[in-house]
């Protein structure tokens, strides 16, 4: 199998501007620049209107009034060059000859120097269950575990109390932790697209605190190259559409009531990687549903990711039916008169 070319989005966007993709396609004569503002005939869909096309070369976006929406440098490449948004970035990347692996690694590095170190509060992993973590490194890939968490609890009242039955808890490989850095929590493992293990999340038993935060991931692990629970829903796609929600137990408790291409973000951010995941996933005849948290951060990610998800495929987003709810609050009733 070929090894794909890694790019990092975020990276690029950083590292090129507007103004140098505009200078790349020639098109700065061509435009009206007062101040950090460019304005003339869109390039993308040859609009003849003077003021068509506006952007704004400190925020590195632009606009389309004509037809072509508009977005950041990626987005114009893509419409552009007719590709999809990783071909344009491949594009970006080898325009400007850059090395985003690099790049990222640097800017990790110098903020490791700006940051002081600070001591783990709770025990060492407990050695006969797994080896010492590795020093976090930027990495395109989440490296397997080579370990198992065997002694965890299964019967622990907890996952009964959210509505979880012992088919779903054994299926997800569910159980409550009483030693090393996950001791307190529900053990949650997560899997790459593969469906190999690469990390183990901690949900904490009780009200979190500044010291114990509601859920704990290990060092080094990166959450925003993964997507919780998609090796499970890759067999059924595209013949249902994927659900997108929050977190790990909205995602558990779709699957268990028969919505088997439910993933989680595993918070209310969508990451370049994801993004990219899922636009080579679904393809712009592909769709996504969204059903995040009815809170005011789950109602303001939901309105921020459908945008960016729409600019590559259809989106439709699904309001609870209740204020400050999950979709894992919700009856089967409810859930039925809301997903397809």
């Amino acid at each position: 199998m070929t090894k794909r070319t890694y790019v990092n989005f975020k990276v690029l966007k950083e590292h090129v501007s507007l103004e140098q993709v505009l200078t790349h396609y020639g098109l700065m004569p061509s435009l009206t620049v007062k101040g950090d503002r460019v304005s003339g005939c869109c390039p993308i869909c040859k609009s003849q209107n003077q003021t068509s096309f506006r952007g704004s070369l400190t925020k590195n976006i632009w606009n389309c009034f004509s037809s072509c929406s508009g977005g950041n440098i990626l987005d114009f490449v893509r419409l552009m060059e007719d590709t999809d948004i990783r071909g344009a970035a491949l594009m970006i990347q080898e325009w400007f000859n850059l090395d985003t692996r690099s790049l990222m690694r640097e800017a990790k590095g110098d903020q490791k120097k700006k940051t002081k170190s600070v001591p783990e509060t709770e025990s060492e992993l407990d050695l006969a269950e797994a080896p010492p973590e590795p020093e976090a490194t930027p990495q395109s890939v989440n490296p397997v575990l080579t370990f198992e968490l065997k002694s965890l609890d299964p019967e622990h009242p907890y996952l009964f109390e959210r509505g979880l039955n012992s088919d779903t808890i054994q299926e997800f490989g569910l159980g409550y932790c009483n030693k090393g850095i996950m001791r307190g929590r529900i053990a949650i493992p997560i899997h790459n697209r593969k469906g190999e293990r690469v990390a183990y999340a901690g949900r904490l038993v009780g009200e979190p605190t500044k010291e114990k935060p509601r859920y704990k991931f290990p060092q080094g692990f990166e959450k925003e190259l993964e997507l919780f629970n998609l090796h499970r829903a890759l067999p059924h796609l595209p013949a249902q559409p994927l659900i997108l929600v929050e977190g790990f137990f909205s995602c558990i408790k779709l699957w268990q009531m028969g919505y088997p291409t439910a993933v989680a973000l595993m918070g209310t951010s969508l990451s370049e990687s994801q993004l990219e995941d899922l636009v080579e996933l679904e393809g712009p005849e592909g769709s996504i549903h969204l059903c995040f948290d009815s809170d005011q951060p789950g109602i303001e990610a939901s309105t921020s990711i459908a945008y960016r998800l729409s600019q590559h495929m259809y989106v439709r987003t699904w309001p609870l039916p209740r204020p400050d709810i999950g979709p894992d609050d919700c009856t089967r009733e409810e859930l039925a008169a809301l997903l397809p």
